[in-house]
């Protein structure tokens, strides 16, 4: 079946292979040549399996909004679709919240730290992160506090697994970045005493002193 960049028709057949570029270029304004009104049942299902493997439903909804497709979806996956949005809204304030008792206690007792990755774009909406699937909370801290910010971690009842934290104590901090996860209830916590493997001292230190 001919294509062309002005009527793109996806077809079980070719949808695999160009579903992920059509959701990454959803938020692009040459995503509203394509034709989601062509697409059947199947390639809706398909579609929203895909978001899923690649960690972007609860962003699919509004990627189809953006780019005016949202007519087009049928009433299940919508409602599926809006469903996977919520949740993942109501996870991200879940997280915001804990990160501020965190960040507050951390803060009583003078222990510097900063917010990476996932909840830091969280806390700045101009990046639309909201909606975006958060899975931990990781945190930034000078390698010198490590000792005086578990302390306040497990206060709050932050446990690690006792395998795996006896297994990582035993590795040289020199190599790593963070520290085995620590779990409390369903959210985990990652504390970082390193922004990457390898990274400097002078480069760890001004990232945490932007909180």
């Amino acid at each position: 079946m001919q294509t062309n960049s002005s009527n793109l028709l996806m077809s079980p057949l070719n949808c695999k292979g160009i579903i992920l570029e059509w959701m990454l270029r959803a938020f692009h304004p040459e995503a509203s040549r394509i034709n989601s009104a062509g697409l059947s049942g199947k390639d809706w299902v398909l579609l929203v399996k895909k978001a899923q493997k690649t960690g972007l439903n609860s962003r699919l909804i509004e990627m189809l909004n953006t780019s005016n497709h949202s007519g087009n979806i049928p009433p299940q996956i919508l409602s599926s679709l809006t469903t996977a949005r919520i949740l993942a809204i109501q996870r991200n304030l879940m997280l915001l919240d804990e990160y501020r008792i965190i960040s507050e206690k951390l803060n009583n007792h003078d222990l510097p730290h900063q917010s990476i990755k996932g909840l830091w774009i969280l806390q700045h909406p101009e990046l639309q992160g909201m909606s975006r699937i958060t899975s931990d909370i990781d945190l930034l801290i000078p390698p010198e506090n490590i000792g005086k910010t578990i302390d306040i971690i497990r206060m709050l009842g932050y446990q690690q697994n006792p395998i795996r934290s006896r297994f990582d104590s035993a590795l040289n901090l020199q190599t790593g970045h963070h520290l085995t996860p620590f779990r409390n209830n369903n959210i985990s916590l990652e504390i970082h005493y390193r922004a990457l493997p390898g990274s400097s001292e002078i480069y760890n230190n001004e990232l945490v002193q932007m909180s």
